[in-house]
C-alpha cells in the first residue's frame, strides 16, 4: 500500500480505481459471490489511506445483517476510536450519512475557500473520508412494508 497514490485503489497489477475521477462506487451481485470481500479491500485501503487512523477523517461502516462488516468495523473501532463510526439499522444509516454529509460540507467549505484554482482535496493534502454500506438490501427490508409506514422511513 505504501507506494500507491492517496487518490488510487489498486484492483490488481493492471487495473485501478481513481478515487478522484470516481468518488462513488456500487458493488452488485448475488448471493456469495465475494461483495463483501471486495468491500473489505476497499476497506483495507481506506485505513491505508488513513482515513480512520489520521486526525480529522471519517470512516462510516453499515452492515444491514450486521454480520462480517459490521464484526469488523466493531474490532477497528475498538482499535482506532470514535473516528470509526459503526452500525446496521436504518436510523444509523441515516444518522452516519448525515455525519458523512456534513464532514464533507465543510471540506468543500475548505477546497472554495482555498485560492489554488481547481484544487481538490487531495491536491489539499486531505485524507479521503469514506462510508462503506453492505447489505443495503437487508436495511430497506427492516424499514417494512409501506403499509407499515416503512416506505416513509425508507
Amino acid at each position: 500500500f505504501e507506494d500507491i497514490p492517496t487518490p488510487i485503489i489498486k484492483l490488481s497489477n493492471t487495473q485501478q480505481f481513481s478515487l478522484k475521477s470516481n468518488t462513488n462506487i456500487g458493488i452488485y451481485g448475488r448471493t456469495g459471490t465475494g461483495k463483501t470481500i471486495a468491500l473489505q479491500w476497499y476497506l483495507f485501503n481506506a485505513l491505508a489511506k488513513g482515513c480512520g487512523t489520521n486526525d480529522n477523517t471519517y470512516l462510516g461502516i453499515v452492515d444491514g445483517k450486521a454480520a462480517d462488516l459490521f464484526a469488523l468495523g466493531k474490532l477497528l473501532q475498538e482499535d482506532l476510536g470514535e473516528q470509526i463510526a459503526v452500525g446496521s439499522s436504518p436510523q444509523m444509516l441515516a444518522k452516519l450519512s448525515r455525519e458523512f454529509v456534513e464532514i464533507m460540507n465543510e471540506r468543500f467549505e475548505i477546497i472554495k475557500q482555498n485560492s489554488s484554482l481547481n484544487a481538490d482535496a487531495y491536491d489539499l493534502g486531505m485524507t479521503p473520508n469514506f462510508l462503506f454500506v453492505d447489505e443495503l438490501a437487508s436495511i430497506r427490508d427492516s424499514c417494512g412494508s409501506s403499509k407499515q409506514g416503512g416506505k416513509e422511513l425508507w
